[in-house]
């Protein structure tokens, strides 16, 4: 742009003639079609910075309300799960004790159906003696003396 106007600058020092004004005219408009380039360029740039600002902008504000909905999920999610663990350790303690009343009941109905320690007699035969000691030289009593 700027080798343009120094050529427009160049010529208008030359004395007039038709070819010069031609050759005036053609530098005019192709100093005026490059600022009209040069004025259109940056009216896109700025469009496109906007755009980008507008875009980033949208993506910061999604970004913000999934951040809020995650970390609500995760406090609902973390809650649930606390209840859960509830309910699951109440289940387990009725169960438990369910358990031991069966265990009591049932130690009960044993204990009632056991004899009340009466002696009867045995039958000969079922008891059975201990074997006397054998005492020799290779006996436990020899060996710690």
């Amino acid at each position: 742009m700027e080798a343009l106007q120094q050529r427009l600058e160049s010529l208008d020092k030359l004395p007039a003639s038709s070819s010069k004004r031609q050759l005036t005219k053609d530098l005019r408009e192709a100093v005026a079609a490059e600022a009209e380039h040069r004025v259109t360029a940056a009216k896109e740039r700025a469009d496109a910075a906007r755009g980008a600002a507008a875009h980033q902008a949208e993506s910061a504000r999604q970004d913000i309300q999934t951040r809020e909905y995650l970390g609500h999920r995760q406090l609902v999610l973390a809650e649930a799960f606390v209840f859960q663990m509830r309910g699951i350790f109440r289940l387990a303690r009725r169960r438990t004790f369910f358990g031991a009343l069966l265990l009591l009941a049932g130690a009960s109905l044993y204990a009632s159906v056991l004899p009340a320690g009466e002696d009867k007699p045995k039958p000969p035969g079922t008891t059975q003696e201990s074997p006397a000691p054998i005492e020799g030289p290779d006996s436990a009593h020899s060996l710690h003396e």
